[in-house]
């Protein structure tokens, strides 16, 4: 073997080991790269994590708690305020009832906010606490079904929210106007498109007539919120179906 060939054979034994050994520190960085960008990650949704779960608290802790004084004083003021006052009697009732209805949303807020809250069987048992008591006083059935499958799967805060909020009006509008007997609740995440459908046997209403009101159109905006798309069927005498698909 020639000086010539002997000197390009370790020429290119020198290039191929540099290659080699760029290719090995280039993996090298970019392993440590993606490591502490991970890292990083971590740190990060744990303190956005914290975050929520302190403002979940101050919701529930500090203005829920002032809240309920607010209320249990209103109550103590309807029980002490003289019949002849029948105007202040009013007020103080309509302030009882608005002071509720914030104490609600305050509690839903915290709850919505919360970390660890995500699977859908978190949520399916919230919604079943606030309606169960409300439509049994009212003799309606609450048949709440779902793919097992779907159980342990995980929403994000603003899908949580939607679903929860649409499916909680639409089980108080079928239970404060429909005059229904049976309420149907269905969730299957694991189809396609994954959908959360509502239905009420109860007398239905025209849809052109209604769609004025505030809660068809929170309800469409929510859908919205999540590049969702929302159905609302409903025929006079043949009850409603809220279809909502993900």
């Amino acid at each position: 073997m020639d000086e010539v060939t002997r000197i390009l054979i370790f020429s290119v034994i020198f290039t191929l080991s540099a290659v080699i050994l760029l290719l090995f520190s280039f993996t090298i960085n970019r392993r440590r790269h993606i490591q502490h960008k991970k890292q990083l990650l971590e740190q990060e949704y744990k303190t956005r994590e914290e975050a929520l779960l302190h403002i979940s608290r101050d919701l529930h802790d500090e203005i829920g708690s002032s809240l309920s004084g607010i209320n249990l004083l209103t109550q103590l003021a309807m029980q002490q305020a003289t019949p002849a006052n029948g105007a202040g009697i009013q007020l103080l009732q309509k302030i009882n009832k608005y002071t509720n209805e914030v104490i609600e949303k305050v509690s839903d807020m915290a709850w919505l906010i919360k970390p660890s809250q995500e699977s859908l069987s978190i949520l399916i048992n919230k919604l079943k606490g606030y309606s169960l008591s409300t439509a049994t006083a009212k003799n309606i059935l609450m048949d709440f079904s779902y793919d097992p499958e779907s159980s342990g799967k995980e929403l994000s805060i603003h899908q949580r929210k939607a679903i929860y909020l649409i499916s909680k009006e639409a089980i108080n509008n079928a239970i404060k106007y429909s005059d229904c007997k049976n309420i149907y609740c269905n969730f299957d995440l694991n189809a396609s498109p994954q959908q959360v459908l509502i239905r009420d046997d109860g007398n239905g209403f025209c849809i052109k007539k209604n769609m004025d009101g505030n809660g068809l159109k929170n309800m469409e905006a929510r859908a919205e919120e999540i590049n969702a798309t929302i159905k609302i069927t409903s025929v006079p005498g043949n009850g409603t179906t809220i279809e909502l698909e993900l």
